[in-house]
């Protein structure tokens, strides 16, 4: 069974002023990115949250346009060209829910925390495993939370096998959730997706300590980052490599040392993330990155090593 990630374009939206609420068919509640969106933004500064970041197209070549977020995100950052889309998994303004959209939730549970999550999809979910939702989030046997029903979505999309499979269908419409075939099945997917948004929510715990190091002194300016990998010439010299390394600059050579290639090559809609990281900065020094890492946006962050 298919559900939707967003309605067919026939839905009728719930309006009020400066926003366009649409409630899912099967899945999440998704909002148009024009302009400021204080409404669903709101979400993600009001409370501990975490949003699906997708597209409703993907022309980039590769279904690669997922990825997910803590903080308010750009309308561009997980579809390259395209717009993307934001999903808070949690409604958590009640100046953005009450009285405007029909959330699956606990009635006990305090008015300002709502799953934006559809009670058709979350219906079809206890049909298909058996689980219950727990909104407060204890979780426990028999039931699943929001948190879990997110992971297990975000694992979805980042398998292989349904990427290969639905990557033509997503270049013309939202992705769709497949449901799946029993509790264990959902429970082990989640857990993939668990790891995969804590690492790309750059949580310690899950990130650990990288191997990679940032090797040589100099100017710290990043001007045409390349890549050399294992076994390929050390930048200036004949020698053979023996890591994979990124250079930021040829004047210094200077490199970040221990870094995969295909970790070089990983992509988020069409962007090449190390790459985009890099370029970011363009003719900046990585010393004045760090000075102004304290108080300066996310994006003049050092890379964390």
């Amino acid at each position: 069974m298919w559900w939707f990630l967003s309605p067919p374009s026939s839905s009728q939206p719930v309006t009020k002023p400066a926003c366009h609420l649409f409630l899912a068919d099967g899945c999440l509640t998704r909002s148009w990115q024009k302009g400021p969106r204080h409404d669903v933004m709101g979400n993600l500064t009001d409370c501990k949250n975490v949003a699906l970041i997708t597209g409703r197209t993907n022309k980039s070549g590769r279904a690669d346009h997922f990825f997910c977020t803590s903080v308010p995100a750009e309308a561009k950052s997980a579809e390259s060209t395209t717009q993307s889309h934001v999903f808070p998994l949690l409604l958590c303004r009640s100046t953005a829910v009450k009285d405007q959209l029909t959330a699956f939730d606990d009635q006990t549970a305090p008015s300002v925390r709502r799953a934006n999550l559809s009670p058709e999809f979350l219906s079809a979910l206890r049909t298909r495993t058996g689980l219950g939702f727990d909104l407060s989030g204890a979780g426990g046997p028999g039931v699943i939370i929001p948190e879990e029903v997110f992971d297990f979505i975000y694992g979805e999309f980042y398998s292989s096998e349904y990427r290969r499979l639905f990557g033509q269908q997503m270049k013309s419409e939202f992705p769709r959730v497949l449901l799946p075939s029993d509790a264990p099945t959902l429970k082990a997917i989640a857990a993939h997706g668990e790891f995969l948004r804590r690492l790309h929510l750059l949580d310690p715990a899950a990130v650990g300590k990288s191997p990679v190091r940032f090797a040589k002194r100099g100017s710290n300016l990043v001007q045409s980052p390349t890549y050399r990998g294992r076994g390929e010439l050390e930048l200036g010299t004949k020698t053979r490599l023996a890591e994979g390394r990124v250079y930021i600059n040829r004047r210094d050579g200077q490199y970040f040392a221990d870094v995969p290639r295909e970790v070089w090559l990983f992509t988020v809609g069409g962007y090449r993330v190390l790459w985009k990281w890099l370029d970011k900065r363009g003719l900046r020094s990585f010393r004045r990155a760090r000075r102004s890492a304290a108080t300066g946006p996310a994006q003049s962050r050092p890379l964390r090593h």
